[in-house]
C-alpha cells in the first residue's frame, strides 16, 4: 500500500510539473488576422495597420485587421506590465516600455518587458522568452512582427515562468533599459554629475524608472534637448554622450545610444557583473579602460558591501578572456575595512602580460564569487625605468600623465600630497619646454566642487656631484606662485605660498640599480672544482663497475 501511495505521489509530481511545462511552452503571444485569434478564444492585446513598417492602435479600438495576440489569460489594465507606448489609441507610432513620451499604453497580464536587439529567449536574453513585437527605433517607431525591426519587445511573465528572476527597477540588480538603480549602494557605477557634459556640480538622481536624472546637477542650462548640448534633465543629446559606454553604466558591453536626449541602455549586453565588484584608479569611481606602461602602472581592485568581519582577507584573482579558456595572470589581496570594503593594488609586469599572448581587450576579476566589469589594456611600449622626477619624462604627453607617478618627488618634502586637498602633478612648463613639477592648493565645498588658492611651479636642477652612486640623488628647486583668479584675496591657509618661493633643496631615493653576476676569478675557482668533484664521482663509478666484472 505505502508503494502504491509513493507511486501516486510521484506521478501526480511528473504530471502537474509536465502540465506547468506545457502550459508555460504554450504561453505565448504572436501576430494573426483578428478573426484568427478570436477564433482560438486568444487575447487581442493591440492591432496593427500591417505586419511589417505598420502603425498601431489599443486593442479596442478595432480598425486593423492584424492584431498582436497571446495565449494566456490576463488583463489589459496598466500595472507595471507596460508592452509599449502609443503616440496615440490609433495611426499611432510607437516606443519601448522604458520610454515616457507617450501617454497610450499597450499593458497585459502581469508581463514585464524589455526592448533589446536579440531574439526573445536567446542566450543573450534567457530570461526573456515571450516575444510580442518589434519596433524600428527604441521611439517614434513602426511596429512589425519580432525580428522585423531593429529593436525587440520580450517579455517575461511571474506567473508562467516563477524560476525566472523578475526584473524590478530598484531591486538591486542592473537590467537592460536602465542606466541606474537606486537598489544598488551606488546607483550610478561611479559616474557624478560632472560625467555630463558641462555640469560642474550637483547630485544625479535615480528616478522611479531606473533613469538617471540630472535635474539637480550644476550649473542650469536653459537649452533645449536637440542642441547637441547635455542640459539640466538630460543625460545625452544627439551625438553627445559624454564619452559614457555601456561599461561606465555597469553593463559589460554593447552599444550606447540616447533617445530623447537620455541614454539608452537596451541594446547594452545584459549580465550585468556587480556593481560592487569593479576596476577602478582611485578606489571610487569605476573604470573600463588604461593606458599601461609595464612595471610601473598601478590599478585598484575594488569590492564593497561586504557581508564579513573587519580584517578579513579577500582575494582577487584575475583572469583575462578568452573563447575557450581564460588565462589566469594573478591573485592578489588585501584586507577587508570597517565600511565592509576592499581595495587591492597590482602593478602590471611584464610577466603579466605574457600570459596573456597580446591579448589584453577583457581583463576581470573575481572576488568573494562576484565578477568584476572589464578592463582594457593600452599597453605604450615606452621605457621609464630612468624617470625619477618630472624633469626626466621628454614627452608633453608623458609628463601630463605621470605614469611612473613622480610628481611627489619633484615638489617640497614638506608638501603633503596625500591631503586631498593639495594636488601635486607634472605639467609640461611651455616656456622650458620642459616637464616640471607643481602643487596646487584649494578647497571642496559641500558639493565636492575644487576651488583653487594657487599653483606652485617648480624648476628642478640635479647638484649631486656623486648623482645615484651612493643612492641618494639631491635636487636644488626654485618656485613660482601663481594666484588663482578665482582668489582674488590670496587667501593661503597653508602658508604654501612662501615654501614655494623660498625654493631649497631635496633628496630622493634613486631605483635600485641591481649588478647582474657574470664570471669573475672566484666564479672561474668554483666552476673549476665543480667540474673536478664531477669528474671525480663519475671515475668512483666506473672503477666500482670495472671491479665487480673482476670479481666475477
Amino acid at each position: 500500500m505505502k508503494k502504491q501511495v509513493i507511486l501516486v505521489s510521484v506521478f501526480a509530481f511528473l504530471l502537474a510539473l509536465s502540465m506547468s511545462l506545457i502550459f508555460a511552452q504554450d504561453a505565448t503571444c504572436y501576430v494573426a488576422e483578428r478573426s484568427f485569434c478570436q477564433s482560438q478564444s486568444d487575447t487581442v492585446i493591440a492591432a496593427l495597420s500591417d505586419v511589417t513598417n505598420a502603425h498601431g492602435e489599443t486593442a479596442s479600438s478595432g480598425n486593423y485587421d492584424n492584431v498582436l495576440c497571446c495565449t494566456f489569460s490576463g488583463s489589459l489594465t496598466c500595472n507595471n506590465n507596460k508592452i509599449l507606448g502609443l503616440s496615440s489609441t490609433t495611426n499611432a507610432h510607437a516606443e519601448i516600455p522604458t520610454q515616457i513620451n507617450y501617454a497610450t499604453h499597450v499593458c497585459y497580464s502581469d508581463l514585464s518587458c524589455i526592448s533589446t536587439s536579440y531574439a526573445c529567449g536567446s542566450e543573450q536574453v534567457p530570461d526573456y522568452p515571450i516575444k510580442t513585437l518589434s519596433l524600428s527605433s527604441a521611439t517614434n517607431a513602426h511596429i512589425g512582427v519580432p525580428g522585423s525591426g531593429s529593436v525587440n519587445i520580450c517579455c517575461t511573465s511571474e506567473t508562467l515562468y516563477p524560476d525566472l528572476p523578475l526584473p524590478n527597477c530598484g531591486d538591486g540588480n542592473l537590467q537592460l533599459g536602465e542606466s541606474c538603480d537606486s537598489g544598488l549602494a551606488d546607483p550610478f557605477s561611479g559616474s557624478s554629475c560632472g560625467d555630463f557634459d558641462a555640469f560642474t556640480g550637483g547630485n544625479l538622481l535615480c528616478n522611479s524608472l531606473c533613469q538617471i536624472d540630472t535635474i539637480q546637477c550644476t550649473p542650469s542650462n536653459p537649452g533645449v534637448c536637440g542642441d547637441g548640448e547635455v542640459n539640466n534633465g538630460e543625460t545625452c543629446d544627439g551625438a553627445e554622450l559624454n564619452d559614457l559606454t555601456c561599461n561606465d553604466l555597469g553593463f559589460p558591453g554593447g552599444s550606447l545610444s540616447c533617445v530623447n536626449c537620455q541614454l539608452d541602455t537596451n541594446q547594452c549586453t545584459p549580465g550585468a557583473p556587480s556593481t560592487n565588484v569593479f576596476w577602478s584608479s582611485d578606489g571610487i569611481s569605476q573604470i573600463s579602460n588604461i593606458e599601461v606602461f609595464v612595471g610601473f602602472t598601478k590599478v585598484k581592485l575594488v569590492i564593497k558591501n561586504l557581508g564579513l568581519s573587519q580584517g578579513t582577507v579577500i582575494e582577487f584573482d584575475i583572469y583575462e578572456d578568452d573563447v575557450i579558456l581564460d588565462d589566469s595572470i594573478r591573485t592578489v589581496t588585501a584586507v577587508l575595512d570597517s565600511q565592509g570594503t576592499a581595495i587591492a593594488n597590482w602593478t602590471i609586469t611584464q610577466s603579466d602580460l605574457d600570459k596573456t599572448l597580446d591579448d589584453y581587450a577583457q581583463f576581470y576579476f573575481i572576488a568573494e564569487g562576484e565578477k568584476s566589469n572589464y578592463l582594457e589594456m593600452d599597453v605604450q611600449d615606452d621605457d621609464l625605468s630612468d624617470v625619477i622626477i618630472c624633469n626626466d619624462y621628454n614627452d608633453e604627453t608623458l609628463c601630463e600623465e605621470d605614469p611612473v607617478g613622480v610628481a611627489k618627488n619633484s615638489v617640497p618634502t614638506v608638501i603633503d600630497c596625500s591631503d586631498p586637498e593639495i594636488q601635486c602633478t607634472c605639467m609640461w612648463d611651455e616656456d622650458s619646454d620642459s616637464c616640471a613639477g607643481t602643487f596646487t592648493d584649494g578647497i571642496f565645498d559641500e558639493f565636492g566642487n575644487y576651488s583653487k588658492y594657487g599653483t606652485c611651479l617648480i624648476s628642478e636642477q640635479e647638484s649631486d656631484p656623486n648623482e645615484c652612486d651612493d643612492g641618494i640623488l639631491i635636487l636644488t628647486w626654485d618656485g613660482v606662485w601663481t594666484w588663482a583668479s578665482g582668489n582674488p584675496e590670496h587667501k593661503d591657509p597653508k602658508g604654501l605660498a612662501l615654501i614655494c618661493e623660498a625654493g631649497g633643496t631635496r633628496s630622493i631615493e634613486c631605483p635600485a640599480q641591481i649588478q647582474l653576476p657574470f664570471f669573475g676569478i672566484y666564479n672561474i675557482i668554483v666552476a673549476v672544482i665543480i667540474i673536478i668533484l664531477i669528474y671525480f664521482i663519475l671515475s668512483s663509478k666506473k672503477v666500482k663497475r670495472e671491479l665487480r666484472k673482476f670479481i666475477k
